[in-house]
């Protein structure tokens, strides 16, 4: 959709004085008002719109940007981004409004032509658009000076102005003085729909690109010989009639029709009066619309000079458009063959099928779900179905066009992209339906993205027999509330919540009374889906395992007794929880389930008891697998993807694992799915669809981490003390061999008092880190964490089961840990005399292998830098000593 601009991309966009133009619609009276305060007020701040790859993705003005792109009146960058949120020139502002009025031929005429400003030279980019506004009176310069400033910014109100001239309408014809009485008329004819009215700001290339497309739907006027306003109309293809010209017919050709399929075909063409006509690369339907909403409709096809279709305009009369439900199925012979029965509120009303074919519409067209039906075949168009019956100017119907909505109440459950062998669709209870760019998403009546829908909204799909869908509506209303009052009237089934009844809409929720639910509504306020809010189903009953000791004598009522203790965080009451269980032997003890410490669990309740662990774990803190990729929308964990989005929650169990086990001051709260980053430590615990998260349990932060010092390990060497006046400005300095390469670094006095009292020719071998705090962040600028990993004589940390080294792969298994040595690992080997060298994978490889028995036999000492590879803990230092 996008081009390169060849003046455009030049600029950076500024604009002129007397050019005037907004997305919020206002009412007359609030402009008004606005007018009253302008004089007080000098500049108002224009809403900036953030660049992205696609920067114009989502924005309001997407439709009007995409529009003026494909009919050539603006173009994007060299860059592929069209830079919605810079400034116009006075320049562009003359060249876009010359091509919407379809003048773009006549500037390059007037490209040489001698200019009437005097700061506007020949043959620049812009002198004939500059040129042919001013002839055309879009443009007015600078009143007394004969400037026009191309190079200027152009504020809104001047937008505005020349873009109303450029409907035909005069200044000086409009009641009012300047610049409110362009406003008033702009807004009159609705050019600032989807803008918000800013005079005093400088206009941004996404509110030209609004207001130029909010005008090429407007109606042109002029001013006949005493100064009366009229429209101007063109002779129809009949020869007989006019009609009002707008301005976007200026572009090109165009030529009235019937579009007569709601789709393109294989070859990218589109079916106008039953007839299949090639489109323009640039292709569009104006006005924000999608092919899919115009079948059966009157509109305007405007053509290239190929004869192609560049453009479909939605030229159905809203007095020609009547809106309702088919009261019978149609007839298709008897007395009722000619008749359709509509519905509309309360009033049955009676149309006529024109059955006289036209060499312009040809006869009566019937749509059903997107689909064409055969005359025939009308029969098919089940009663109750919604549609539009499009009229002819004598009344009969010209078009039926009816839409039955199936699947209902289905809850939407994630969005497939298309591949090379499938279609894009989105999955829901009861199915899929296949999804293109024909296809219309609201929620709550709002049109949005395929990317807006979220888990558990109800979906209403209008779909073709090849269950492709070209509407898909959305209802995102959920209430919670305690259900006070069930009734039922006939068969339906009733729900008292909040003071208000919610009917049944899917059989089978058999709501209880007294209980607390979370409902999940359709349009119709109608009840699809409902959680218990209260324990003991779904989300409210799930829970990570943080200890489970058996046949513990607790205080009950004052007597000592014996019971299992369960210790858990309940993600309901975001709290941690003890509770009592029976003891090996007692009633109820078989209830209690397989209880596995460290697990994402789901609880057992007997009422609002807990009694157990129900069913397998769902994930564990005590898992190794790390986060591979994390964007907006998904994360990998793994080798598995997970949907994620608002509804996402992220549990903190950073403070959870310490030394492969779980402490008992374990500390767990509910964060942002910020927190979660590429090589993070987590699990994800998917609804019913198995891959849209709904619980991330972040077990390890480590992008924190990295924000500490890198952890460095090997031969202490020294320390040195550099005094200051004032103590707290001492310097503290420890020197270290890594990897046989002297490093010295600075560290607290807390590590530097340590290490002063050791002898260095003990072979002390320590590692330096960096403190971290509640939330992951390193303490100090400086080394603060210490451990000596070995000291002559020294049995600390010793490995008695030392297996698996791999050369290959630089791994090894120490105590059934995994570890891995990357480059910043050291490898200390120390002989029987207590000689030291540095070495490498080999060395444990060696280590291994040799005897363990006599003077062959080895002790390894092992310290991690606390960063994990996939199942492996990184070295820091591995401590091989002989003997």
């Amino acid at each position: 959709m996008r081009e390169t601009s060849n003046s455009l991309s030049k600029q950076n966009s500024q604009q002129p004085k007397h050019f005037r133009g907004g997305e919020k619609k206002v009412m007359k009276k609030s402009l008004l008002a606005f007018v009253l305060a302008f004089s007080l007020v000098l500049s108002v701040a224009v809403p900036a719109f953030a660049a992205t790859p696609a920067d114009v993705v989502g924005k309001k003005e997407q439709s009007a940007i995409e529009e003026l792109v494909a009919l050539g009146i603006i173009n994007g960058y060299a860059d592929g981004t069209f830079k919605p949120e810079n400034k116009i020139t006075r320049a562009e502002l003359a060249k876009i409004v010359v091509e919407a009025t379809g003048s773009g031929s006549a500037a390059t005429l007037m490209q040489t032509v001698k200019p009437t400003f005097k700061d506007v030279k020949v043959n620049e980019w812009y002198t004939g658009y500059i040129n042919v506004a001013a002839t055309k009176g879009f443009i007015l310069g600078d009143k007394g000076t004969g400037k026009f400033r191309p190079n200027d910014n152009i504020k809104f109100e001047e937008v505005v102005a020349i873009v109303t001239r450029a409907l035909g309408y005069q200044d000086a014809k409009l009641q009012g003085s300047w610049p409110y009485n362009v406003l008033v008329k702009a807004e009159d004819l609705g050019l600032f729909s989807k803008v918000e009215i800013t005079p005093g700001t400088l206009a941004t290339r996404a509110i030209v690109a609004q207001v130029t497309s909010n005008a090429l739907q407007q109606e042109l006027v002029a001013y006949n010989a005493d100064g009366d306003q009229y429209f101007v109309t063109k002779l129809n293809d009949d020869g007989n009639t006019y009609s009002r010209v707008k301005l976007i017919t200026k572009l090109g050709k165009s030529v009235s029709s019937v579009l007569t399929n709601s789709a393109l075909d294989s070859n990218g063409k589109v079916e106008l009066n039953d007839a299949w006509t090639t489109t323009s690369s640039k292709f569009i339907v104006t006005g924000g619309k999608k092919l899919s909403q115009l079948a059966g409709h009157e509109v305007v096809a405007l053509l290239d000079k190929d004869g192609k279709v560049l453009a479909l305009t939605d030229a159905q009369p809203a007095d020609r458009t009547v809106a309702g439900k088919l009261d019978a199925v149609p007839a298709t012979t008897g007395a009722d063959a000619s008749k359709i029965f509509v519905k509309v509120g309360d009033d049955k009303k009676e149309y006529t099928i024109n059955t006289v074919a036209s060499t312009t519409y040809g006869v009566t067209d019937f749509f059903k779900n997107g689909d064409v039906v055969s005359v025939a075949n009308r029969g098919t168009i089940a009663s109750g179905a919604t549609v539009d019956v499009l009229l002819n100017k004598d009344g009969s119907v010209r078009a039926l066009v009816a839409k039955e909505y199936a699947p209902v109440n289905a809850l939407y459950v994630g969005y497939v992209a298309k591949t090379s062998s499938n279609d894009a669709r989105i999955t829901h209870t009861g199915g899929y339906s296949v999804v293109n760019d024909n296809t219309v998403y609201t929620i709550n009546g709002e049109v949005k993205a395929v990317t807006d829908l979220a888990a558990d909204d109800v979906l209403e799909v209008v779909r073709n027999a090849k269950q492709v869908a070209s509407e898909v509506n959305a209802t995102r209303n959920v209430i919670t509330g305690k259900v006070t009052a069930v009734s039922k009237v006939n068969a339906d089934t009733f729900y008292t919540v909040n003071g208000e009844q919610y009917k049944e809409a899917i059989g089978g929720l058999a709501l209880k009374n007294g209980t607390e639910y979370k409902l999940f509504l359709n349009k119709d306020k109608g009840i699809v889906k409902a959680t218990v809010v209260t324990p003991g189903a779904a989300d409210n009953n799930l829970a990570i395992v943080l200890g489970y000791t058996a046949d513990a004598q607790v205080i009950v009522d004052g007597i000592v007794v014996k019971r299992d203790v369960l210790k858990y965080y309940s993600v309901k009451e975001d709290k941690i929880v003890a509770v009592n269980l029976p003891a090996a032997g007692q009633d109820k003890h078989d209830q209690i389930g397989t209880v596995v410490v460290g697990a994402f669990a789901k609880l057992k309740f007997d009422g609002a008891t807990v009694i157990g662990i129900d069913g397998a774990p769902k994930g564990n803190v005590l898992g190794t697998t790390t986060v591979a990729e994390k964007s907006d929308t998904s994360v990998k964990i793994g080798n598995s993807t997970f949907n994620i989005n608002g509804s996402t929650v992220v549990l903190d169990a950073t403070k959870v694992v310490e030394n492969n086990a779980v402490k008992s001051d374990a500390k767990i709260t509910k964060g942002d799915i910020a927190r979660v980053t590429k090589n993070d430590i987590a699990f994800a615990v998917t609804d019913d669809s198995g891959y849209n998260a709904s619980y991330i349990v972040l077990v390890k932060d480590l992008e924190a981490a990295e924000k500490a010092l890198p952890t460095i390990a090997g031969k202490f060497l020294a320390v040195t003390k550099i005094t200051s006046d004032n103590v707290s400005d001492s310097v503290y300095k420890v020197k270290l061999s890594v990897n046989g390469n002297e490093k010295e670094v600075e560290v607290k006095d807390t590590v530097y008092n340590v290490l002063a009292a050791k002898n260095a020719d003990n072979n002390v071998i320590v590692k330096l880190s960096s403190i971290l705090d509640g939330n992951g962040n390193p303490v100090s600028s400086k080394y603060d964490g210490l451990s000596v990993v070995y000291e002559k004589n020294s049995t600390t940390d010793l490995i008695n089961n030392f297996t698996a080294a791999s050369q290959t792969y630089n791994t090894f298994v120490a105590n059934n840990v995994n570890y891995v040595l990357t480059a910043e690992s050291s490898v200390v080997v120390i002989d029987a005399n207590n000689n030291v060298k540095f070495g490498s994978i080999a060395d444990v490889v060696t280590a291994q292998l040799t005897d363990d028995q006599g003077d062959n036999a080895y002790s390894v000492f092992v310290a991690n830098t606390g960063k994990e590879f996939g199942v492996n803990k990184e070295v820091a230092v591995v401590v091989i000593k002989k003997g």
